[in-house]
């Protein structure tokens, strides 16, 4: 006798979408700086840090309402302006600005053993160095990688903090505050593992909402830190992201903590007070996700009753820049799977991650099963599917039976037994 009864298509369907970063980016932004006193005020200097070049940021216009001079120390634009007799002053600037994450210059600093110091807020002692040394034995890049992801994974993201910078001792004590904070902290341990790294101000573009709760370009800070091969390599510990962030971000200034960072100025005159403050607004002229990344899946063919799936997601890079990506494979619910890596690509390298996907606590005998399966990077996805059907087999036979079966019919005519008994010991 078959024991078969009904085929049913089971359609797991993925309802997951790809996130992908925006590579490179044009912004028109506007800063106007608002010098108030209470009286009169014979003479004024302003540095005033902008927009500069770097390895992935381009600054192709510069307009600022006030006579000024332009000053560098390789890493920080300052506008240097002069003010002459005035109680209020209001300088307003413009600039052009591209991003690309993917096209980077490898920026060679012979300089940059200054930032392998402690610092007033990227302070170092023991507790720092202990919690560093677990990413010490790790070659490059797994160390700073997995160093960025413990710093976003560990501290509490926290906006009652967000009006004052609290040094990396302390938050790695108290596990909380917000993006000051998380790079304060990532550039101490990476400090304390002979590693140079600095503090990167300027704005970025919370699209996600997941961590200003509106979407708006807003104030941020992140890190970067140096490797001979690489130069200069960008890190935001705040959303996890390494060397390719995400294009939506203008730089502002460089140090090697946030004391470094802040507009200054000087004035000679009889006021008592002086006022001294910034408004900035950021246009998106242009923005592209194009990545030349190439991303699909392999599914080996498998027997049909079988209840394993080897998975392989290939990925390529086809820039001639290395890139940094996360490499995810989602999955039907109830799989048993920890389907993600990283990979860093060479330019025009290709690489293969493996899994093996266990069916044995999700398929039920005679029902068909369609599984839909989805390979994710920040700069694309694949898609494909499976099938599975596993067929109860006819018994023509006693023999036949599974030893299991047998067993639980033995118990259950030795239960029915015990019950008769009972049933005739009750009736005497």
């Amino acid at each position: 006798m078959n024991l078969l009864k009904s085929v049913l298509l089971i359609s797991i369907l993925l309802c997951a979408s790809s996130f992908a970063k925006f590579t490179s980016a044009e912004m028109e932004v506007n800063i106007e700086w608002d010098v108030k006193a209470d009286g009169h005020v014979s003479y004024a200097n302003l540095s005033l840090l902008i927009p500069s070049n770097t390895s992935n940021q381009k600054v192709t216009s510069i307009q600022i309402s006030e006579p000024y001079t332009l000053e560098t120390n390789g890493s920080i634009w300052t506008a240097n302006i002069q003010l002459e007799n005035f109680s209020e002053k209001i300088i307003k600037g413009k600039f052009i600005v591209s991003t690309d994450y993917i096209k980077r210059m490898q920026v060679i600093d012979n300089s940059q053993s200054y930032c392998l110091n402690s610092s007033k807020l990227a302070d170092i002692n023991d507790e720092i160095k202990s919690a560093a040394k677990t990413f010490s034995g790790l070659p490059f890049p797994n160390n700073t990688i997995s160093l960025n992801e413990w710093v976003h994974e560990n501290i509490q993201y926290d906006k009652n903090y967000v009006a004052g910078s609290y040094p990396a001792s302390w938050v790695l004590q108290n596990k909380k505050g917000v993006c000051d904070e998380y790079s304060h902290l990532f550039i101490a341990m990476a400090r304390s593992l002979g590693i140079p790294a600095r503090i990167v101000v300027g704005y970025v573009y919370d699209s996600s909402g997941q961590i200003y709760e509106n979407e708006s370009w807003t104030p941020h800070a992140w890190a970067e830190f140096y490797n001979s091969n690489y130069g200069w390599i960008e890190v935001d510990p705040t959303y996890g992201q390494f060397l390719n962030l995400d294009a939506l971000r203008v730089r502002t200034a460089t140090g090697i903590d946030q004391e470094e960072t802040m507009d200054k100025i000087e004035a000679v005159g009889i006021a008592k007070d002086l006022n001294f403050s910034n408004t900035v607004s950021i246009k998106l002229l242009k923005k592209s996700e194009n990545s030349k990344v190439d991303i699909n899946l392999e599914l080996p063919l498998q027997p049909e009753d079988s209840l394993s799936q080897p998975i392989t997601i290939v990925v390529k890079n086809s820039n001639s820049y290395p890139v940094f990506m996360t490499a995810s494979l989602l999955v039907p619910q109830g799989m048993d799977c920890n389907c993600s890596g990283n990979l860093l690509l060479q330019p025009g390298e290709k690489k293969k991650v493996s899994y093996d996907l266990n069916l044995s606590g999700i398929i039920l005998p005679d029902m068909k099963y369609n599984f839909s399966v989805k390979a994710m990077t920040d700069y694309g996805s694949s898609e494909g599917s499976f099938e599975r059907l596993v067929i109860t087999p006819a018994y023509t036979s006693v023999k036949e039976l599974p030893q299991s079966f047998m067993i639980f019919i033995a118990i259950a005519v030795a239960a029915a037994i015990v019950l008769i008994i009972l049933a005739i010991h009750i009736r005497i």
